[in-house]
């Protein structure tokens, strides 16, 4: 009352419209502070076991309770300024662009940038590949999810969030460290392989079926990672945990000068570099001149022969002192070289008939390689006795693979006798038989292990619906008991594996379940 006498209306209303665009700025600057969407953590920031940013992006959609094609559609879509990328996401068309997401690629920044924009956070690079686009020629990633059903299941039964770590999707890692098992590439319901997004893509799950990957539990390996597999684990797995904390990365150059100080380290020429890394003269040249850069497995290669990481070759400041070559190999390498060492007439003679009375013979080309003579000197010198070890090295090797063809009738007779069978890619995989020779000679025991496999899978289909209707009836029938009219949510809420619920099978059974309780929908 004291303000209205000793004021005017004007002035009133002008203290009244102040106090609006006050409170107006305060709301304005809150809600720019504000992320569109949650500022979710990623699980395993900082470790080797981080997670993938596909799986990132379905909890996401799932902390949200949204598909991942409304998510990124509705979002993602609209947010980037790349138009090509806006054009195909606003009309869900994921194709083979979606084996890039997690990778080293342009695509992947994208999704990067776009991603920590409506998140507000600024570690979402760490999810992928990234950070180290300059050692790489090419995609790192696979084609396809993998998992491991065992971490799947561990995580679950500790009520930990549901994850897919990157280093299950790089290429040329099969096997789960902790677990010792083999890492899954199909759907163990449908035997789809599964992209890495889909419009009802759940981390844990199968986006075609729903059926829970933890389900089918892998046979564990009877010996332990060979050391080649455990070099690329142990690689990969570095890489990926100094994204987190590597101040610099590298570049298209990186390469060529790491290469250039290991080899004025060793004091070796290009001839001898290139032939002991394995590589030709050609292709180590175009690595020193920027013209390209190694292939992951050349890379691996390097690494492995210099007896170093990928990390501390290209990324460490005391590289020289990380890096080890066997004195003896760069001895050799040098004596090789040199003119006048060669194998004389007389000795390539006694190697040739030596050969010829061994029980496991070689090649003309084998023996050669590993005596250090000429293979066509040999054949020009000695025509007979090279043509009498060609004819005992086939023999040899008919003798091989007869053993071999009965090696694999016998396995796959086996394996139609087993009470869980297995399917014919496992049973590549276990006996490590090409997928072209078993089919081409026993392609009736093949045509049987399929049948059999595709029966024992439609068995436990058929098992798993009818477990999940009996669950999904009895918890309807225990909400109405109480009174209460089970709605969806609420009988979804209550399943093992609530995502199931997105299967029309199901949401159809509670349906009639619901109306046969009187219910109307």
């Amino acid at each position: 009352m004291i303000l209205r006498e000793k004021l005017s209306g004007g002035e009133i209303v002008n203290i009244v419209l102040h106090r609006v665009i006050e409170k107006e700025s305060q709301l304005d600057h809150i809600l720019s502070s504000r992320s569109v969407l949650y500022n979710l953590e990623p699980i395993g920031s900082g470790t080797p076991y981080v997670e993938s940013l596909t799986s990132y992006i379905s909890r996401l959609a799932n902390a949200h309770n949204v598909s991942v094609s409304s998510l990124i559609k509705g979002l993602i879509a609209k947010t980037t300024d790349k138009v090509y990328l806006k054009n195909s996401l606003s009309e869900g068309i994921f194709g083979d662009t979606a084996k890039y997401i997690n990778g080293n690629s342009r695509l992947s920044i994208e999704y990067v940038d776009v991603l920590e924009l409506l998140t507000s956070r600024n570690d979402l690079n760490q999810l992928t590949m990234n950070s180290w686009t300059g050692i790489f020629s090419g995609n790192v990633v696979g084609d396809y999810r993998k998992w491991c059903p065992s971490c799947l299941n561990e995580c679950k039964s500790n009520s930990k969030d549901i994850h897919e770590p990157l280093i299950w999707y790089i290429s040329g890692i099969d096997k789960c460290e902790k677990h010792e098992n083999m890492l899954k590439k199909a759907c163990p319901s449908c035997n789809k392989k599964l992209p890495f997004i889909h419009s009802h893509f759940v981390v844990g799950y199968c986006q075609y079926c729903f059926t829970w990957l933890g389900d089918d539990l892998p046979r564990k390996i009877t010996k332990p990672l060979p050391e080649l597999e455990s070099f690329i684990m142990e690689n990969y797995k570095l890489l990926i945990e100094k994204s987190f904390s590597a101040t610099s990365l590298p570049t298209k150059k990186s390469i060529s000068l790491a290469l250039s100080k290991v080899m004025n380290s060793l004091k070796i020429s290009n001839t001898n570099f290139a032939k002991l890394i394995g590589v030709g003269d050609s292709t180590l040249s175009s690595w020193l001149h920027n013209r390209s850069i190694p292939s992951k497995d050349n890379l691996i290669r390097v690494a492995r022969t210099l007896n170093c990481n990928i990390f501390d070759l290209i990324m460490s400041e005391n590289m020289i002192e990380k890096i080890s070559v066997d004195k003896q190999i760069l001895s050799d390498l040098h004596k090789s070289y040199k003119r006048g060492d060669y194998v004389s007439k007389s000795e390539t003679k006694f190697y040739i008939k030596n050969e010829l009375t061994s029980d496991t013979p070689r090649s003309i080309a084998q023996l050669a390689s590993k005596k250090g003579f000429s293979p066509q000197s040999a054949r020009d010198q000695f025509p007979s006795l090279c043509k009498q070890l060609s004819a005992r090295y086939a023999h040899y090797q008919r003798g091989i693979w007869h053993e071999k063809i009965r090696e694999i009738e016998g396995n796959l007779k086996f394996e139609l006798t087993r009470e869980i069978p297995l399917s014919l890619a496992e049973f590549h995989e276990k006996y490590g038989y090409t997928p072209s020779t078993v089919r081409r000679y026993f392609p009736e025991l093949c045509g049987e292990i399929v049948l059999r496999y595709k029966e024992y899978k439609q068995k436990l289909k058929l098992e798993r619906i009818e477990n999940v209707k009996k669950e999904i009836k009895n918890i309807t029938l225990e909400i109405h008991d109480r009174g209460v009219y089970p709605n969806r949510k609420l009988v979804q809420k209550n399943l093992k594996q609530p995502a199931i619920f997105r299967n029309p099978i199901y949401r159809d059974y509670w349906r009639g379940i619901v109306l046969s309780l009187g219910y109307n929908l």
